[in-house]
């Protein structure tokens, strides 16, 4: 499917609703809007399966970065959009308690546990850099990582797997 379409009906919602609020406030006009239909969406579901999972485990080892293989394996571990993982801080991390306060959600702040095997790559990268402000920091240690895709479709590549998104993790 293409993300035009969930775009096009996003507009599509955004431009109803604008208009309908005008006309509860006065505007005179009609909603050119509201008979436009929608496109149809489908829903993406995808997960690794059991036979790519071997594959897919051999081709993040050996990707080069230990940096992407840390997030591909935080987001795998914690189950957290690509953003959120990227941006993850020392600070809102808490390993003796083994939870990560995720301030900024897009429903707000909440505690993730982290299973042991996230807590493994985080106590690693603690030894390694925690003295940083970020859990994945980026180039010249200046923010965050930012865009892991190409490295993501390479791994992809490698292990044969395709349509797969980080998202599907």
């Amino acid at each position: 499917e293409s993300s035009g379409f969930v775009t096009a009906n996003r507009v599509l919602a955004l431009l109803k609703a604008l208009f309908n609020s005008a006309i509860d406030a006065g505007y005179p006009g009609m909603n050119p809007a509201a008979r436009v239909r929608r496109f149809e969406e489908h829903t993406h579901e995808r997960f690794l399966q059991s036979d790519e999972l071997p594959k897919f485990w051999a081709a993040l080892e050996a990707e080069p970065s230990e940096k992407i293989r840390d997030f591909v394996k935080l987001a795998l571990f914690t189950g957290q959009r690509r953003s959120n993982v990227t941006a993850m801080r020392w600070a809102d991390v808490n390993l003796e308690r083994g939870v990560w306060a995720m301030p900024n959600t897009k429903t707000g702040r909440h505690e993730i546990p982290l299973p042991s095997p996230a807590l493994e790559v985080l106590r690693r990268r603690y030894a390694a850099c925690g003295g940083a402000e970020y859990v994945l920091p980026g180039l010249h240690g200046r923010s965050h990582l930012k865009d892991p895709m190409r490295q993501w479709r390479s791994i992809l590549k490698a292990a044969g797997i395709g349509n797969l998104r980080i998202h599907d993790l």
